[in-house]
Protein backbone atom coordinates (compact mmCIF):
# COMPACT_ATOMS: atom_id res chain seq x y z
CA UNK A 1 0.00 0.00 0.00
CA UNK A 2 1.10 3.65 -0.58
CA UNK A 3 -0.72 6.73 0.14
CA UNK A 4 -0.09 10.43 -0.32
CA UNK A 5 -1.89 13.40 0.93
CA UNK A 6 -1.73 17.04 -0.40
CA UNK A 7 -4.63 19.71 -0.61
CA UNK A 8 -6.49 20.77 -3.91
CA UNK A 9 -9.30 23.32 -5.37
CA UNK A 10 -11.96 21.50 -7.20
CA UNK A 11 -14.50 24.77 -7.96
CA UNK A 12 -13.66 26.79 -5.85
CA UNK A 13 -13.86 24.04 -2.98
CA UNK A 14 -10.68 23.27 -0.86
CA UNK A 15 -10.11 19.10 -0.71
CA UNK A 16 -7.57 17.12 0.90
CA UNK A 17 -6.64 14.52 -1.48
CA UNK A 18 -5.58 11.50 -0.78
CA UNK A 19 -3.90 9.40 -3.63
CA UNK A 20 -4.28 5.52 -2.30
CA UNK A 21 -2.57 2.76 -4.39
CA UNK A 22 -3.50 -0.79 -3.29
CA UNK A 23 -2.38 -4.37 -4.22
CA UNK A 24 -4.12 -6.92 -3.17
CA UNK A 25 -1.93 -9.81 -2.01
CA UNK A 26 -4.64 -12.33 -0.68
CA UNK A 27 -5.54 -15.28 -2.19
CA UNK A 28 -9.08 -13.82 -2.82
CA UNK A 29 -10.92 -10.96 -4.43
CA UNK A 30 -10.96 -8.12 -2.11
CA UNK A 31 -13.78 -4.97 -2.94
CA UNK A 32 -12.56 -1.75 -2.45
CA UNK A 33 -14.98 0.70 -1.36
CA UNK A 34 -12.95 4.35 -0.81
CA UNK A 35 -16.02 5.98 0.09
CA UNK A 36 -15.64 3.35 3.22
CA UNK A 37 -12.05 2.60 3.55
CA UNK A 38 -10.46 5.92 3.79
CA UNK A 39 -10.86 8.43 6.60
CA UNK A 40 -8.56 11.18 7.31
CA UNK A 41 -7.86 12.50 11.14
CA UNK A 42 -6.29 16.27 10.77
CA UNK A 43 -4.50 17.46 13.69
CA UNK A 44 -3.74 21.17 14.65
CA UNK A 45 -1.28 20.67 17.26
CA UNK A 46 -0.92 24.63 18.13
CA UNK A 47 -4.48 25.46 18.32
CA UNK A 48 -5.26 21.39 19.86
CA UNK A 49 -7.88 20.65 17.51
CA UNK A 50 -8.96 17.69 15.69
CA UNK A 51 -11.19 16.84 12.81
CA UNK A 52 -12.06 13.82 11.07
CA UNK A 53 -13.04 13.60 7.69
CA UNK A 54 -14.88 11.27 5.46
CA UNK A 55 -14.74 11.09 1.60
CA UNK A 56 -16.96 12.83 -0.49
CA UNK A 57 -18.54 10.93 -2.98
CA UNK A 58 -17.19 11.71 -6.72
CA UNK A 59 -20.64 12.92 -8.37
CA UNK A 60 -20.72 15.05 -5.49
CA UNK A 61 -17.07 17.32 -6.89
CA UNK A 62 -18.50 16.68 -10.40
CA UNK A 63 -21.96 18.34 -9.47
CA UNK A 64 -19.32 20.99 -8.31
CA UNK A 65 -17.56 21.40 -11.46
CA UNK A 66 -20.88 21.25 -13.60
CA UNK A 67 -22.15 24.15 -11.60
CA UNK A 68 -19.07 26.28 -11.76
CA UNK A 69 -19.62 26.28 -15.30
CA UNK A 70 -22.78 26.76 -15.52
CA UNK A 71 -22.28 30.20 -13.27
CA UNK A 72 -19.43 31.13 -15.30
CA UNK A 73 -21.34 30.49 -18.76
CA UNK A 74 -24.26 32.81 -17.13
CA UNK A 75 -21.66 35.45 -15.87
CA UNK A 76 -20.27 35.22 -19.28
CA UNK A 77 -23.69 36.26 -21.17
CA UNK A 78 -24.51 38.92 -18.96
CA UNK A 79 -21.55 40.43 -19.42
CA UNK A 80 -21.95 39.94 -23.51
CA UNK A 81 -25.11 41.04 -23.24
CA UNK A 82 -24.26 44.60 -21.05
CA UNK A 83 -21.44 45.08 -23.44
CA UNK A 84 -24.05 44.82 -26.62
CA UNK A 85 -26.70 47.44 -24.85
CA UNK A 86 -23.45 49.69 -24.49
CA UNK A 87 -22.68 49.66 -27.83
CA UNK A 88 -25.91 50.42 -28.89
CA UNK A 89 -26.35 53.16 -26.71
CA UNK A 90 -22.82 54.78 -27.71
CA UNK A 91 -23.96 54.40 -31.16
CA UNK A 92 -27.65 56.16 -30.72
CA UNK A 93 -26.00 58.64 -28.26
CA UNK A 94 -22.48 59.14 -29.82
CA UNK A 95 -23.16 58.66 -33.71
CA UNK A 96 -19.47 58.87 -35.74
CA UNK A 97 -19.20 62.16 -37.14
CA UNK A 98 -17.68 63.47 -39.96
CA UNK A 99 -15.62 66.51 -40.55
CA UNK A 100 -14.97 68.51 -44.19
CA UNK A 101 -14.27 71.93 -45.84
CA UNK A 102 -17.96 72.45 -45.36
CA UNK A 103 -18.62 71.36 -42.15
CA UNK A 104 -19.40 68.35 -39.77
CA UNK A 105 -21.72 65.72 -40.63
CA UNK A 106 -23.29 63.35 -38.16
CA UNK A 107 -23.21 59.88 -39.63
CA UNK A 108 -26.66 57.48 -38.13
CA UNK A 109 -26.31 54.32 -39.83
CA UNK A 110 -28.27 51.51 -37.95
CA UNK A 111 -26.29 48.35 -39.90
CA UNK A 112 -23.38 49.99 -38.02
CA UNK A 113 -24.71 49.11 -34.80
CA UNK A 114 -26.14 45.95 -35.25
CA UNK A 115 -22.61 45.31 -36.65
CA UNK A 116 -21.15 45.90 -33.35
CA UNK A 117 -23.68 44.38 -31.00
CA UNK A 118 -23.50 41.07 -33.54
CA UNK A 119 -19.76 41.40 -33.14
CA UNK A 120 -19.78 41.28 -29.31
CA UNK A 121 -22.04 38.59 -29.80
CA UNK A 122 -20.39 36.47 -31.81
CA UNK A 123 -17.21 36.98 -29.02
CA UNK A 124 -19.62 36.31 -26.08
CA UNK A 125 -20.72 32.69 -27.72
CA UNK A 126 -17.16 31.96 -28.77
CA UNK A 127 -15.86 32.35 -25.19
CA UNK A 128 -19.08 30.40 -23.33
CA UNK A 129 -18.40 28.02 -25.97
CA UNK A 130 -14.26 27.82 -24.99
CA UNK A 131 -15.30 27.79 -21.09
CA UNK A 132 -17.56 25.15 -20.86
CA UNK A 133 -15.44 23.28 -23.14
CA UNK A 134 -12.30 24.30 -20.74
CA UNK A 135 -14.66 22.40 -17.58
CA UNK A 136 -15.66 19.90 -19.66
CA UNK A 137 -11.81 19.17 -20.15
CA UNK A 138 -11.51 19.65 -16.12
CA UNK A 139 -14.40 17.50 -15.19
CA UNK A 140 -13.17 14.40 -17.26
CA UNK A 141 -9.60 15.05 -15.53
CA UNK A 142 -10.85 14.97 -12.13
CA UNK A 143 -12.91 11.87 -12.86
CA UNK A 144 -10.70 9.76 -14.59
CA UNK A 145 -8.47 10.64 -11.67
CA UNK A 146 -11.19 9.17 -8.74
CA UNK A 147 -10.58 5.92 -7.45
CA UNK A 148 -14.46 4.53 -7.54
CA UNK A 149 -15.79 1.40 -5.99
CA UNK A 150 -13.47 -1.65 -7.39
CA UNK A 151 -13.14 -5.78 -6.70
CA UNK A 152 -9.48 -6.50 -7.14
CA UNK A 153 -8.57 -9.53 -8.06
CA UNK A 154 -5.06 -11.27 -6.03
CA UNK A 155 -2.08 -9.81 -7.09
CA UNK A 156 -3.79 -6.80 -9.05
CA UNK A 157 -3.82 -3.58 -7.64
CA UNK A 158 -5.66 -0.39 -8.73
CA UNK A 159 -4.52 3.65 -7.62
CA UNK A 160 -6.86 7.18 -7.53
CA UNK A 161 -7.19 9.75 -5.51
CA UNK A 162 -9.83 9.89 -2.84
CA UNK A 163 -11.34 13.50 -1.86
CA UNK A 164 -12.03 14.66 1.61
CA UNK A 165 -13.34 17.91 3.21
CA UNK A 166 -10.62 20.64 3.18
CA UNK A 167 -8.93 21.07 6.93
CA UNK A 168 -6.64 23.17 6.12
CA UNK A 169 -6.22 27.34 6.90
CA UNK A 170 -9.44 29.42 5.76
CA UNK A 171 -11.33 26.58 4.87
CA UNK A 172 -14.74 25.81 6.69
CA UNK A 173 -16.44 22.58 7.67
CA UNK A 174 -17.81 21.01 4.76
CA UNK A 175 -21.81 22.44 3.66
CA UNK A 176 -21.45 24.68 6.95
CA UNK A 177 -19.32 27.93 6.14
CA UNK A 178 -20.04 29.14 9.75
CA UNK A 179 -17.78 26.67 11.52
CA UNK A 180 -14.23 27.46 10.62
CA UNK A 181 -11.53 24.79 11.45
CA UNK A 182 -7.86 24.42 11.80
CA UNK A 183 -5.86 27.50 11.92
CA UNK A 184 -2.30 26.75 11.55
CA UNK A 185 -2.01 23.85 8.19
CA UNK A 186 2.26 24.39 9.07
CA UNK A 187 0.81 22.95 12.52
CA UNK A 188 -1.36 20.12 11.25
CA UNK A 189 -0.74 16.49 11.02
CA UNK A 190 -3.11 13.90 8.68
CA UNK A 191 -3.78 10.79 10.53
CA UNK A 192 -4.66 8.49 6.98
CA UNK A 193 -6.37 5.41 8.16
CA UNK A 194 -7.15 2.60 5.64
CA UNK A 195 -9.94 -0.25 6.50
CA UNK A 196 -10.40 -3.09 4.05
CA UNK A 197 -11.98 -5.71 5.53
CA UNK A 198 -10.68 -7.24 8.65
CA UNK A 199 -7.31 -5.63 7.49
CA UNK A 200 -6.32 -1.85 9.28
CA UNK A 201 -3.59 0.49 8.86
CA UNK A 202 -2.83 4.39 8.91
CA UNK A 203 0.15 6.45 7.92
CA UNK A 204 0.39 9.78 9.65
CA UNK A 205 1.73 12.78 7.82
CA UNK A 206 3.59 15.31 9.41
CA UNK A 207 4.42 19.13 7.70
CA UNK A 208 7.63 19.65 7.02
CA UNK A 209 8.73 23.41 8.36
CA UNK A 210 9.29 25.53 5.27
CA UNK A 211 6.37 24.01 3.10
Amino acid sequence: MMLTVEPDVVAGQQYTRVWWLYTNQAQAPVLIEPLVNVSVVSRDRRARKEQRAAPVAPSLILHKIENAKAVASIALAIGGSLKAAAASYDEAVNPPTITGPHGTATIRDPGRARNRTQAIADRTEDAIASTRYAYDLYARSVNSGVLRRNTVLPGDGVNGYVYLPCLLAGAVEYGHPERALLAHPENTEHLVVIRVGAYSDSVLFTPVAGE
